[in-house]
């Protein structure tokens, strides 16, 4: 028969296995370690200036000149992605790594996935954000002028539209913003392409427009420092390019 006091030490010890367990679970979840990699291409150099994600968000982590990055995650991430203009992005699932390398193939594999239907959505480049949680700032021309059909160029259905755009002739200037090598052209992305202008698009093949300037510029580096301009085409005129 058990006496007294082997009980009570038995109880202790529960107790103690109890708490070991709790603050384990604990610290696997709230603790952050150091997960460290490099990102290269397909010919194994290395991508600089590549953006990493944490569950799909942002954050301030970069890759340096020879492709590698550190960061702090929590336990209880379960995703880590890379993202870079031109050579496209990269998702794995977290297991606790302590070491993560990235090959990006030119291709964006890491889709932000959008749960909520009925809402509007605004394409920031890299994929589509709703536009209720936008806290960059991001200027969307008015679907209402995309449909008119007297405009001869693209560039008149921007002039006007976003607070701080300024478009004169065929330059446009984003204010607020620092310049590049005293450039103060943004960059053009269409249907996910960049390119070095948007004179050529007929104004009656546009689906939407979107301006990403600030902090909603900075996915693109420092190629998106004079701001971006997102234009997508109509489906159908994809098909004929």
């Amino acid at each position: 028969m058990l006496t007294v006091r082997t009980i009570i030490v038995l109880l202790i010890l529960a107790v103690l296995a109890s708490c070991s367990s709790r603050i384990a679970t604990r610290d696997s979840q709230g603790r952050k370690k150091i997960v460290s990699g490099q990102v290269t291409n397909t010919s194994g150099g290395p991508v600089e200036g590549a953006i990493m994600f944490i569950d799909g968000k942002q954050t301030s982590y970069n890759t340096n000149s020879n492709g590698y990055y550190m960061m702090r995650v929590k336990g209880s991430t379960e995703t880590i992605s890379v993202f870079e203009l031109n050579n496209g992005s990269e998702q794995v699932y977290y297991a606790d790594q302590d070491t993560i390398n990235f090959v990006l193939a030119g291709s964006f594999n890491a889709p932000l996935t959008i749960s909520q239907m009925g809402k509007e959505y605004v394409d920031v480049g890299y994929g589509k954000v709703q536009k209720d949680n936008l806290t960059t700032s991001v200027g969307v021309v008015r679907k209402q002028k995309l449909d008119q059909t007297y405009y001869t160029d693209i560039y008149s259905m921007i002039q006007g539209e976003v607070p701080g755009v300024t478009v004169s002739g065929t330059r446009i200037i984003i204010r607020g913003i620092h310049t590049v090598n005293a450039s103060t052209d943004p960059l053009f992305v269409v249907d996910g392409v960049r390119v070095s202008s948007i004179s050529h698009i007929n104004p009656i093949n546009v689906e939407s427009i979107n301006i990403l300037k600030g902090a909603s510029a900075s996915i693109y580096g420092v190629n998106g420092a004079n701001g971006v301009i997102l234009i997508n085409t109509k489906k159908a005129d994809r098909k004929k390019k």
